[in-house]
């Protein structure tokens, strides 16, 4: 199950790399980044690569977390709804819920 969300999350992250707005705050991210470099000594350029290193690596875990929530949810709800356990189909005695 587990390669199935997170095959779901690559496609959904495909697809939102298309959008304009996304395009043009990385662009604008790129410009800002290269004008600070050109201000800063060498150690400060590491310190702002590990800056950027650990905000990507937060926003890359809450995203991911934060889709397969929403697909545990879209589940559970589906689950409510139809009465039945869709996994086991014990007309709905299921202790998954």
């Amino acid at each position: 199950m587990k390669s199935t969300i997170e095959d779901l999350f690559i496609d959904y992250r495909l697809k939102e790399k298309d959008c304009a707005l996304i395009t043009k705050l990385k662009s604008r991210v790129s410009e800002n980044k290269c004008r600070l470099n050109k201000n800063l000594g060498k150690h400060q350029e590491v310190l702002l690569l590990e800056i950027e290193d650990g905000q990507n690596l937060i926003a890359e875990i809450s995203s991911t977390k934060s889709f397969i929530a929403g697909f545990k949810m879209a589940l559970k709800i589906g689950l409510e709804t139809s009465g039945d356990c869709c996994l086991c189909n014990d007309g709905g005695r299921c202790m998954a819920r």
